[in-house]
């Protein structure tokens, strides 16, 4: 049943479920009844369940005015709206279940199929409109799930072990398995009858030629089938030559980083064996200097490597198997020129105020007051940004010498300011200008805030 916010809870368990509602509003509750406004109700999130089970529908999020959630004058009024062809259920299901007029009510659907409930709240203040759940109630037996146990890669002639243990059911009842050949290579004159143990939980193949044999799998609860679960054996007549896949090429800013990682984890061997790497440097631009031997270790999938002109570098990658070398695959990464950089945009946030408050005493009509204490404010550069994306750095600064930073370094900081003398009644301002330098490899940027210091010497009592 369509509905732009339908809700629904299911609990498969005898007992109930309880939990607080909500008072209106988003801001704190209501104390006068004068305030409310109607009820929303809320039936929580639609569901699906076993048949025979018993469903509760918990309507406890919805929305009442705390002055009537609290005194209970709220009534709830479940309905059944819609029921499966078959069922003999209507709205008295709940009377002998559970209650119709609870926030949280339960009743045991008789067939399968789709069940729809509904739920009003009433309060002094009116009813609301109606919210639905739908149940889906399926067998009481679900079907088993098959599980081959993953992909293989093999030799011709290899046994391959075929392993199903994983499968399960819902209702953890005991299983039987079956194991097929579903497809084979044309060169192969195996079938099904050729899996070893082809009705345990593990079964084992010899695959006759190279190509790849999908085995697939069902299993059965007894009364259930599963739909079935394939698995490929990716056979090879002897050893087939790894793939070097060296990544994308990509065009990089002038702030990009310095060096650079380059990324051959894509790279495969379609035997599974262990892989060895080489980069080589294959161009650079005609005035740099990089070379193979600026290679951190030319050996690493990720190996990094310094640039030190704008320009197009391309480095070649080759992987090893341990019996064949891969045919050479190629990345390029072109950086910009410095003209090109932006210069960042700094944003040191909003001015800040601090107030503190030094301890006055009174002797003879004579006040002494103490100072006002050390003090901070927050201040956020975080929505400094840098059009080119690049990686900043940061510097808070203030020129006065009055106040220090809890991290300087950083977007976000706290100034501090360190205690002041006070006059008693007499409210002493002290304000700096904080500025926020952020900068990329090439400019920069800044941006300021004030932030002012009150100090008031008052009497604070004993």
């Amino acid at each position: 049943m369509p509905k732009s916010a339908r809700h629904a809870v299911l609990v498969l368990a005898t007992g109930l479920l309880t939990g607080p509602i909500s008072a209106c509003g988003d801001k704190g509750t209501v104390d006068t009844a004068s305030e409310c406004s109607l009820p929303v109700a809320s039936a929580g999130a639609d569901s699906a369940g076993t048949l025979g089970a018993t469903v509760t529908l918990d309507a406890s999020a919805s929305t009442i005015c705390s002055v009537y959630a609290t005194n209970g004058s709220a009534t709830y009024t479940w309905k059944l709206d819609r029921v499966p062809a078959g069922s003999r259920l209507d709205d008295s299901a709940f009377s002998v279940n559970g209650t119709a007029d609870a926030a949280v009510t339960t009743f045991t659907p008789d067939v399968e199929g789709d069940y729809v409930a509904s739920i009003t709240i009433t309060d002094p203040s009116g009813t609301s409109g109606a919210d639905v759940v739908v149940i889906t109630m399926e067998s009481g037996n679900l079907p088993p799930i098959a599980d081959c146990g993953g992909d293989h890669t093999a030799q011709v002639d290899d046994r391959v072990e075929l392993d199903g243990s994983a499968s399960s059911d819902p209702e953890l009842q005991p299983l039987t398995w079956q194991w097929s050949l579903a497809t084979a290579p044309d060169c192969s004159s195996l079938g099904s009858s050729d899996l070893y143990d082809s009705d345990q939980t593990t079964s084992s193949i010899v695959p006759d030629c190279e190509g790849i044999f999908v085995v697939s799998l069902v299993v059965s609860d007894g009364e259930r089938w599963s739909e079935p679960a394939y698995c490929t054996v990716d056979v090879a007549n002897g050893n087939r030559i790894p793939e070097a896949v060296a990544g994308p090429s990509e065009e990089l800013p002038y702030c990009a980083p310095n060096p650079i990682t380059l990324n051959a984890w894509g790279s495969f061997d379609l035997d599974g064996d262990e892989l060895s790497y080489l980069w080589t440097v294959a161009s650079v631009p005609g005035d740099s200097s990089v070379s193979d031997a600026d290679f951190d270790d030319a050996t690493r999938p990720d190996a990094s490597i310094a640039w030190d002109v704008p320009g197009s570098y391309t480095f070649e990658l080759q992987v090893y198997d341990g019996q064949a070398w891969s045919s050479p695959d190629v990345v390029t990464y072109t950086f910009a020129g410095s003209e090109t950089n932006t210069a960042p945009i700094a944003n040191a946030g909003s001015d800040a105020h601090v107030d503190a408050i030094g301890d006055c005493t009174s002797s003879s009509y004579v006040w002494t007051c103490g100072d006002c204490p050390e003090a901070s404010a927050f201040l956020d550069g975080s929505s400094t940004y840098d059009p080119d994306g690049d990686m900043l750095t940061y510097f808070w600064s203030e020129a006065t010498g009055t106040a220090t930073f809890s991290n300087n370094a950083s977007a976000v900081t706290d100034i501090i300011f360190a205690p002041q003398p006070s006059e008693f009644g007499v409210s002493n301002e002290l304000q700096v200008e904080a500025t926020l330098t952020a900068r990329d490899c090439l400019d920069q940027d800044s941006d300021s805030v004030n932030v002012t210091y009150t100090c008031t010497g008052q009497y604070l009592g004993d």
